[in-house]
């Protein structure tokens, strides 16, 4: 069947042209200029220590799960246009990765350096982990041409740094109930992303400072060193180095060396008969208690302590339950163990003390009195509670700087993805976290009143964690091809749907002239068919009138006459 001719009225033409060009008009709008640069993360979570580093790259090296590796990073804006800059990462160790600051203005002709941190969590699997970090800067632009991302930035650079992470210092101890010229021993776990250098302690023994180095324990992460015990109250702190020359040290802890117990001499009772008499004795029973603690105890508010309590029996008898308790504003509290069966002459006994330091503001001072008590005999004992107070009204001065902090974040965040929505970017994922980050900061700010600081501090990191990730998902709604139209190609393209439209109205305005060709072929067609058949059928007639003819002159048997007569029947066919 021949195609249909129909005319497209001038007026779809005109609209489509119109369309055409408001879109191109449209496109050289923005007065914007992005550019990104984009720099490979590298991590390993592992037992051993590694380290490298690149100028194009960051090496966070290696770390334990649940522990963390700080790097450096240098942004210069090159221009003298002010830009602002937003940092993301994507890959599988972009979870782990958090920046000190982001969505901030770098001034023209000037720099500034940001720190990359890398946290797997404890849960983390040993192996390498990767991700690209991503730098996007955004100039104002003095002319109109119309501009998208532009991937390998020109108009800034990153440098990476070295190690600046330092070396982490845990589980610190020192030998408990010393007495004077006992030997102690100062323990300590040290850590560090690249490679410890050098560990030791500080002991402040009257005045004088003293350091002593502390070795490896093997190929262990412990360091130990030790001392002689000198009678009296002391304090020590250690201090560790890295071959990066990062360093670290613990805050003074406070240690007591007692005299060495005085021997206690039962009563001695004796005792003669009549007679001769004689001269007897025995010793008899003498039942003392002694109680061992800390002299000083320094807590914050609020805070959890547990301390160690010697108590020593000091008489020849056997103290039988023995148990001890304490009183003085710690409360509440718990000690382990509850009781003591029997404790010998010349025995001691440990027991923990778990208490809670007063909920105040400012600083202050409490006697806190402990008491062990048994069937034979008591005594009692007392030492100072130093609590340093939490400065609420400070605190909460604090909290509300950091909510109005983010709460400016929020707002530019979200002009941010509003202008990329409005050139086509799909960036309903940002919006869906900027609302739980709003959503999370008012539950931080409620939470000031009737649920505490502590509960609005970690709303407010919540928040914090919503925004980065929205800063993120804002990065991959990022266009990602760079295009650059000035009036000139504009004018060419214009020109250029101009004459495809023209073209396209010329074939559909001589579509009709093709459908008569159409019909004047296919008349042919029929004609010449219809001569060739005429021409058939006159042969096949003067070919039957033949074989007739020489059938009935005997020519051609009967069976070869009904034979042609077949064929000439299915050659008319």
């Amino acid at each position: 069947m021949p195609p249909k001719s129909k005319k497209i009225p001038k007026i779809a033409v005109i609209a489509v042209f119109l369309a055409v060009l408001a879109t191109l008009i449209a496109l050289s709008g923005p007065s914007y200029e992005y550019e990104l640069q984009e720099l490979d993360m590298h991590l390993t979570v592992g037992k051993s220590l590694g380290f490298n580093v690149d100028s194009d790259a960051v090496y966070f090296g290696t770390t334990f799960p649940g522990g963390s590796s700080t790097r450096e990073i240098i942004i210069f804006n090159n221009q003298t246009r002010d830009a602002y800059v937003t940092v993301g990462a994507k890959g599988d160790l972009s979870n782990w990765v958090s920046v000190s600051k982001n969505n901030f203005t770098i001034p023209g002709k000037s720099g500034t350096t940001l720190k990359v941190t890398a946290s797997p969590p404890g849960s983390a699997i040993q192996g390498n982990y990767s991700a690209v970090l991503q730098i996007f800067l955004r100039y104002q632009k003095a002319d109109s041409k119309v501009s998208g991302l532009a991937a390998g930035a020109v108009n800034f650079s990153v440098t990476a740094v070295g190690d600046v992470t330092a070396p982490v210092i845990t589980a610190v101890t020192i030998t408990s109930d010393l007495s004077d010229g006992d030997t102690a021993t100062i323990r300590a776990n040290v850590t560090d992303d690249i490679a410890v250098d050098t560990v030791f302690a500080t002991v402040d023994v009257s005045s004088s400072l003293t350091n002593y180095t502390m070795s490896q324990e093997g190929s262990t992460d412990f360091y130990s060193t030790t001392f002689t015990a000198a009678e009296g109250t002391h304090s020590y702190i250690v201090t560790a180095n890295d071959t990066s020359g990062n360093s670290t040290n613990t805050s003074y802890t406070s240690f007591t060396v007692s005299a060495p117990p005085a021997t206690a001499v039962g009563d001695v009772s004796g005792g003669g008969g009549g007679g001769g008499g004689g001269v007897g004795g025995t010793m008899a029973e003498s039942f003392r208690v002694h109680i061992k603690a800390p002299e000083i105890v320094s807590a914050y508010s609020d805070e959890e302590k547990t301390i160690t309590v010697i108590v020593s029996n000091l008489g020849n008898g056997v103290l039988t339950d023995l148990s001890l308790s304490a009183s003085g504003r710690i409360s509440p509290y718990t000690i382990t163990p509850p009781t003591i069966k029997a404790l010998s002459p010349g025995m001691r006994a440990t027991f923990l003390l778990k208490l809670t330091a007063p909920d105040i503001v400012d600083d202050n001072e409490f006697n806190i009195t402990i008491s062990a008590s048994s069937k034979q005999a008591s005594t009692s004992s007392s030492f100072l509670l130093k609590v340093i107070g939490i400065q609420k009204p400070a605190l909460e001065i604090r909290l509300q700087q950091s909510f109005d902090e983010i709460e400016k974040l929020l707002d530019e965040i979200w002009s941010e993805a509003e202008w990329l929505a409005l050139r086509g970017a799909e960036v309903s994922k940002v919006f869906t976290l900027l609302d739980s980050a709003k959503s999370s900061l008012e539950e931080a700010k409620a939470a000031i009143g009737p649920l505490g600081y502590t509960a609005a501090q970690e709303k407010r990191d919540e928040a914090r964690a919503f925004l980065e990730d929205a800063v993120i998902a804002l990065g991959e709604a990022q266009p990602s091809i760079k295009f650059t139209l000035t009036n000139t190609a504009i004018l060419f393209i214009a020109l250029a749907v101009l004459i495809v439209s023209a073209l396209t109205i010329y074939t559909i305005r001589n579509a009709g002239k093709t459908r008569s060709t159409y019909k004047t072929i296919k008349s042919r067609e029929r004609a010449q068919k219809g001569r060739m058949d005429k021409r058939k059928q006159i042969r096949l007639k003067k070919q039957a009138a033949l074989i007739k003819e020489a059938y009935k002159e005997g020519h051609i048997s009967k069976k070869t006459y009904e034979k042609s007569r077949r064929k000439l029947k299915r050659s008319k066919k």
